[in-house]
């Protein structure tokens, strides 16, 4: 989902990255001490009405490994688990706004919804152009998801609006992403004005809809950007990967990214992607399983947190490196059986 667009993907860019921004930078001028204390006061302002979404990524509409695999088989993956959402990317076409393969993402729907689970479809930024003007990036925005949200918008209680724009307008792979200064400015003008015109429309149809920008790495000030350029959005999304955690707690003395966000960010906060990648695929499956608990139990701690989703739910041993390995079960015969990894055992 977000990996087309990821400029954190290897260790050797982190280490690039941690250069550009010193620890006081990061805090603002706050120790670590005078953080955590902080971080206390921050929460009281949230609450939970429930339990906190618990959910993984999956492709039920355009990846073989999940379409070879029938929609109950899914859900009931995420029943053994627990898990209470499933995100899914979309194929969406940039003229018609139409689902390609819509019949497998209403199989999925119908079969997550008898079984009491929420779907949250990303909606692509199919039509977004970088050199479009605001206004003809905001018109752009608004007809294509006002065509996709009339027609699919009555099946779901939450929207993603595209996934990552914030590393469409970061300036540079040095730049960290915690000051307004690290982002072309008229470049995020544009995503703003096209993320701006998904949301209203969004809310043109279905007003109690609600809706998640995502960010990745430190660039939560992408985010408060958007709140002071008047960008409307109900939930601040964010993605997480353990060697984003190793980088903060080796260089910023910093453990919990959820934490430091409660300072940053005023919305409830939903992870709609935390995951684990294992580069070299040696990597054993436990040490998954230890980051993936602590990091769940630290979303469970912090009330602003109230969602978080595990990418992904299953290998695709056809796309190389990486990319393949990230779901919590394997193919034992692909794509007919699959067994459980250590984290889902």
């Amino acid at each position: 989902m977000k990996k087309n667009k990821l400029i954190l993907c290897v260790a050797a860019l982190t280490t690039l990255l941690i250069t550009s921004c010193s620890k006081e930078e990061l805090l603002e001028e706050k120790n670590v001490e005078d953080l955590v204390k902080s971080e206390v006061v921050s929460t009281a302002r949230f609450s939970r009405s429930g339990a906190l979404y618990y959910g993984i990524n999956g492709h039920p509409v355009n990846q073989r490994a999940y379409t070879d695999l029938r929609a109950p088989a899914q859900v009931d993956i995420l029943k053994k688990n627990a898990m209470n959402i499933y995100r899914v990317d979309l194929p969406v076409s940039s003229v018609t706004s139409i689902v390609n393969w819509e019949n497998r993402l209403f199989d999925i729907t119908n079969a997550a919804k008898a079984a009491g689970i929420n779907i949250l479809p990303i909606i692509p930024s199919k039509t977004f152009d970088i050199n479009h003007s605001e206004k003809e990036a905001y018109w752009q925005a608004y007809h294509y998801t006002l065509k996709f949200i009339k027609r699919y918008g009555a099946k779901y209680k939450y929207f993603e609006l595209g996934n990552e724009f914030d590393n469409d307008c970061i300036k540079s792979r040095l730049h960290v992403g915690n000051k307004k200064t690290d982002y072309d400015i008229p470049k995020f003008r544009t995503i703003a004005s096209y993320l701006r015109g998904m949301n209203n429309a969004v809310k043109a149809v279905y007003p109690s809809a609600k809706t998640i920008i995502n960010v990745s790495w430190l660039h939560y000030r992408f985010l408060t950007l958007l709140d002071e350029y008047g960008v409307k959005y109900d939930i601040a999304g964010y993605h997480w990967y353990q060697d984003q955690e190793k980088t903060l707690k080796n260089d910023y003395g910093i453990d919990d990214i959820t934490k430091l966000l409660n300072q940053k960010l005023t919305k409830p906060i939903w992870f709609t992607e935390v995951g684990y990648r294992n580069y070299s695929g040696t990597n054993s499956e436990a040490e998954a399983k230890r980051f993936l608990d602590s990091f769940i139990a630290k979303c469970k701690n912090n009330p602003q947190v109230q969602a978080v989703m595990i990418y992904e739910m299953l290998d695709q041993p056809y796309i190389s490196g990486q990319e393949g390995r990230f779901g919590i079960y394997k193919w034992i015969t692909p794509y007919t059986q699959f067994t459980a990894k250590e984290y889902a055992k």
